[in-house]
């Protein structure tokens, strides 16, 4: 994990509302287990960029990686599938749910 704070320019609509911008940069943990241990790490995939909640007047912006593996036949596997935006948006799905006032 690694977290950058940059100063905002108020270039982009809406972000003139945040005097600055956090990068949080997140990487998936190594999670096999059982028959999964065989597979080898193959690196990760492109960041996938989230805009979040606001954390005291700061824009949040989530990059996360996603962990890639090999298998026996040299094919990519990716182990788990997790809906990390909402459809449509590049919003997180529980503050797209917020947005919307979705009450599920």
């Amino acid at each position: 994990m690694r977290i950058e704070e940059e100063a905002n320019d108020g270039t982009k609509k809406f972000d003139g509302f945040f005097s600055t911008i956090l990068h949080i940069y997140l990487d998936e943990r190594d999670n096999r287990e059982g028959e999964t241990l065989g597979l080898v790490p193959n690196g990760f995939t492109e960041p996938t960029t989230i805009k979040d909640y606001p954390i005291r007047d700061r824009k949040v912006i989530l990059h996360v990686r996603r962990r890639r593996y090999k298998d026996a036949d040299g094919r990519s596997i990716i182990l788990n599938h997790y809906p990390l935006k909402s459809d449509g948006t590049e919003l997180s799905v529980e503050f797209g749910v917020f947005l919307k006032d979705d009450p599920r």
